[in-house]
This record gives structure tokens, C-alpha cells and sequence, in this order.
């Protein structure tokens, strides 16, 4: 496991390897200079991204990308849909590294432009799943989050 931080970097230290992004990609690029960066880095074939903000994922969400990718040779990438597309929740192959350097080189970034570019391809949850992939940005939106996810005795 990696985080991808550029910010409070000892403080994720103490949770798992933490990667910044690589300097030789121009200006700040989002998200997707992490998802390089863990790409370039990693020893695996593929890599799972998981965005911090969102921590009530569903249950399924690892298996069912990775059953999606069984026997795939011509897609290398593959993220959650419920009611809306989760660009963030992917599983995508590292071979995608050169790609998406190229991309970001361009001046673009957005996740979802890459993913349509790559050819990504979506792995559907159904709608009931949505508020599972809830994001946590703010102390209202961890206030909501309890209320429907942690049981209170």
C-alpha cells in the first residue's frame, strides 16, 4: 500500500510508503500525477487507486474490478459506476504509465478524459450502492456519513 500526498507527508508516514508526485510533471496536475507517480513505482502489474474522502466503499468494490479485468487483454483499465461514474475508484495496469505521462504532458487532466482516451471501462454497482461512495470533505459531510453509516448504541 501507497499514499499519494504532497502535503503532511510524515503524518501518512506512519500509515504506508508515501509518494509525492514526480517533479517532472509540469504544474500542479491533480490526481492523476499520484496515479503516475504509483504506476512508475509500483512492482505490480496492476494497481488498485482508492480515494481517501471516500471511506464507506462497497464490500465488492476490489473483487468485482479485478473480475472485471480477468481475461481482459485490450482493457487496462477499469473504474466504479453506481448512479454516477467514481473516475477515482480504479484498477488500472501499469503499462497505462507512458500514456498517462503523455497526457498529463499535454496539459490536460482530467481523470475522466484519460479513462475515455485509455479506454477505460466501467464496472457497474447499481445505484443502491451510491451513498457508499460518498466523499468526506467537510465536518457536515462526516456528520451525514455517521448518520447513515455508524451505528450509535
Amino acid at each position: 500500500m501507497v499514499i499519494s500526498a504532497n502535503e503532511q507527508t510524515d503524518e501518512y508516514a506512519r500509515y504506508a510508503t508515501v509518494l509525492s508526485d514526480d517533479p517532472s510533471v509540469s504544474g500542479w496536475q491533480g490526481p492523476l500525477a499520484g496515479v503516475l507517480t504509483a504506476l512508475e513505482h509500483i512492482q505490480t502489474p496492476w494497481l488498485l487507486c482508492l480515494p481517501v474522502d471516500c471511506p464507506f466503499l462497497p464490500e465488492l468494490l476490489v473483487p468485482e474490478l479485478l473480475k472485471a479485468s480477468a481475461g481482459q487483454q485490450s482493457v487496462q483499465a477499469f473504474y466504479a459506476r453506481a448512479e454516477r461514474a467514481h473516475p477515482l475508484c480504479l484498477l488500472l495496469h501499469q503499462d497505462l504509465a507512458a500514456n498517462l505521462r503523455l497526457f498529463l504532458n499535454s496539459g490536460e487532466r482530467r481523470v475522466q478524459g484519460w479513462l475515455q482516451q485509455a479506454g477505460a471501462q466501467a464496472v457497474e454497482f447499481g445505484v443502491h450502492t451510491e451513498p457508499l461512495f460518498s466523499n468526506i470533505n467537510t465536518p457536515e459531510q462526516w456528520r451525514e456519513a455517521q448518520a447513515l453509516f455508524v451505528k450509535t448504541p
